[in-house]
């Protein structure tokens, strides 16, 4: 059987990367529901190219 360990303090840190990920990510893409299909790619791919440049 696997062994785990359940750490408050890892959990909650997990959680708060998910969600400031989840912010980050939405406030890239605001407006982009307005824009015609091509742009609203090219926005989605301009932004996953930013959101991994940051991380590096």
């Amino acid at each position: 059987m696997l062994d785990f360990f359940r750490d408050p303090t890892m959990a909650t840190a997990a959680f708060a990367v998910a969600l400031f990920a989840g912010f980050s990510g939405l406030s890239l893409l605001r407006g982009a529901s307005g824009l015609i299909v091509i742009r609203r790619k090219l926005l989605v791919a301009v932004s996953a190219l930013r959101c991994s440049a940051k991380t590096r």
